[in-house]
């Protein structure tokens, strides 16, 4: 079975597919990965299969282009990000974990992520690897974070890209992804500890002379 491509698509690297032997009525199942170019419009499109075959005879014979019609599903994202901690204090430093999953249908492998962020946010360490993930697998990525001193809490963007290579060994990059960070104000030391025992020393003596009078 061989998959002729339209003007404008392109498929992928296998256009050949071996279904094997077939007895008077019988059917075989065969499948082809396609691609179509960025922009494409998710409507049905027509492809042409060619079926080559030996004849009783064992002479090879190749049919006329078969028409097929294939549904195309409107594009996606390889990957889908969302925050686990993802908040910073002005004037301080904090780790960004992020979770990744991989949102295609094939598995990749050696991906990373490239963390950008713009002031009043800042990374020292902007790139972590993320390793290999299966359809549907989920991972984290850290990053080191700061906020600066004239940062106003509130919500800042962040926006990660990630390169991965895909089942066909390709290198692709997705992206970029946006992920809140909630700038804080910084939380304020507790009481001192030697007043707080200064206190309660001053506490248990008021009892004892307020007992000892009665």
């Amino acid at each position: 079975m061989t998959l002729a491509s339209p003007d404008g698509n392109r498929t992928g690297r296998v256009t050949e597919f071996p279904v094997g032997d077939l007895a008077p009525g019988e059917a075989g199942a065969f499948r082809f990965r396609v691609t179509l170019p960025p922009g494409a419009d998710p409507v049905p499109r027509a492809f042409d299969l060619v079926v080559t075959y030996r004849d009783p005879d064992g002479n090879q014979r190749r049919s006329d282009p078969l028409p097929v019609d294939a549904t195309v599903s409107p594009q996606r994202d390889q990957f889908r990000v969302s925050p686990v901690n993802a908040t910073v204090e002005v004037d301080a430093d904090a780790t960004l974990v992020v979770g990744v999953i991989n949102n295609g249908d094939r598995p990749v492998t050696n991906v990373s992520a490239a963390l950008s962020a713009a002031e009043p946010l800042e990374s020292e360490d902007p790139v972590a690897y993320a390793g290999a993930l299966d359809p549907g697998e989920r991972t984290t990525v850290r990053f080191a974070l700061s906020a600066t001193d004239e940062a106003i809490p509130k919500t800042s963007l962040v926006t990660l890209n990630l390169s991965y290579e895909d089942a066909d060994g390709d290198r692709a990059v997705s992206g970029p992804y946006s992920v809140p960070v909630e700038v804080v104000e910084p939380v304020g030391p507790g009481l001192p500890v030697l007043p707080l025992v200064a206190v309660v020393v001053v506490l248990v003596v008021g009892a004892w002379w307020w007992r000892s009078r009665r």
